[in-house]
């Protein structure tokens, strides 16, 4: 915890995305990890496989907060206007909490408060800026990811998981719904072959 406060507090380090390995499983431990800015917490004995996809995604969540900021640079620029007000301070902060937590991401009213706002109004502001709830919001955030991520050897159930999925049959019906195509089917398309257990992932 301490290693990751100085992390947290000196201006240069802050950004950089801590996940916390561990044997411990008390609840407390786990929600201090995160309240002093950790984007995970995996307990022992972990899988391998499911530690580095977990790092893929806060590798591909750290490229995304790089294009959000590269865009509202241009955005400024274009418009010849200060840095962000207050509202879009805040519409920022809660994007950058949802990139870096999505595995187990805050809900509505934690996230408002984490910002510092209230529900409706931190509903209104996503509404107004990308024209969807923040739930909505959140799960095209997960199914990108998890599609940028199907383009590796990593199988669908660790992906699911990484992405904030708890059953990987509910992540493979919301890609369907979204893209209009299965994981295994869109893994195929890129040329990569998922298997679980010796088997085509669904």
């Amino acid at each position: 915890f301490a290693t990751c406060e100085r992390l947290k507090s000196e201006r240069r380090t802050a950004a950089i995305p801590v996940i916390f390995l561990t044997a411990s499983t008390a609840r407390d431990d786990k929600l201090r990890g995160f309240a002093l800015g950790g984007v995970d917490y995996i307990t022992k004995p972990f899988d391998e496989a499911e530690v580095l996809a977990r790092v893929a995604v806060q590798l591909q969540v750290q490229r995304q907060l790089r294009r959000l900021e590269v865009l509202g640079t241009q955005h400024v620029l274009e418009r010849r206007q200060p840095p962000a007000d207050r509202e879009s301070f805040m519409l920022q902060e809660a994007v950058c909490i949802l990139n870096a937590q999505m595995t187990e991401a805050p809900n509505l009213p934690d996230l408002a408060h984490r910002v510092g706002t209230n529900e409706r109004k931190l509903t209104e502001l996503f509404r107004h800026r990308f024209g969807m709830t923040v739930f909505d919001y959140l799960s095209e955030l997960r199914l990108d990811t998890g599609r940028r991520l199907l383009e590796s050897t990593d199988t669908v159930s660790l992906i699911a998981e990484a992405v904030g999925y708890q059953n990987p049959g509910d992540f493979a019906r919301a890609f369907r719904r979204h893209y209009q195509v299965s994981p295994r089917n869109y893994r195929q398309a890129c040329g990569h072959l998922d298997t679980e257990n010796g088997r085509d992932a669904p």
